[in-house]
């Protein structure tokens, strides 16, 4: 995290009401990624001078890291530590586009191949939805964003399942 994103936070903390404010600050820092956001919170809350019980106590364990150089970097992924919009523009756009390529290439070169690229890349739809939509509940910027990315996500999903049963149907009725 950049002091930048802090410093937007920390303005944005600002122009919430005492009431939105005080609903954050009872969420505790385990709700976020970052304990500094919830030191800003904290600080706003102070400022305000708003009447508080002590926020919930940490978890036992600590909130997750970071990503760096020492865990898989799929695995941050998986578990949100990826920024929002790398993981929905980069790991489910571009990567839905260069799938659709070579999709398309196999199939008109040998279709089994294709069916086979298909399989996987329903597992991977999987994969990529909840990685957004961990990404998203991670996010910090307009709610908006993180709102849109897990609908994308459920249609994402919606739309690999209803092809996933049809297909089915379809190889049943030829069986």
């Amino acid at each position: 995290m950049c002091p930048r994103d802090l410093a937007v936070f920390a303005a944005r903390c600002g122009q919430w009401s005492d009431d939105y404010l005080l609903e954050e600050f009872t969420k505790g820092a385990a709700a976020y990624a970052d304990t500094r956001f919830f030191d800003t919170i904290q600080a706003e809350v102070a400022q305000r001078g708003l009447d508080v019980a002590a926020p919930p106590p940490l978890p036992d364990s600590p909130p997750a890291a970071a990503p760096t150089t020492d865990q898989p970097f799929f695995s941050s992924l998986w578990r949100g530590e990826v920024p929002l919009a790398q993981s929905y523009w980069i790991w489910n756009v571009i990567e839905s586009v260069l799938f659709s390529i070579i999709f398309y290439l196999a199939l008109g070169i040998l279709p089994i191949v294709a069916f086979l690229l298909w399989f996987l890349q329903v597992g991977y739809a999987v994969f990529i939805s909840v990685a957004m939509w961990r990404s998203a509940n991670r996010y910090t910027g307009r709610p908006l964003w993180a709102t849109l990315a897990r609908a994308v996500a459920a249609v994402r999903l919606t739309v690999d399942a209803a092809t996933v049963l049809a297909v089915a149907v379809a190889l049943a009725r030829r069986a």
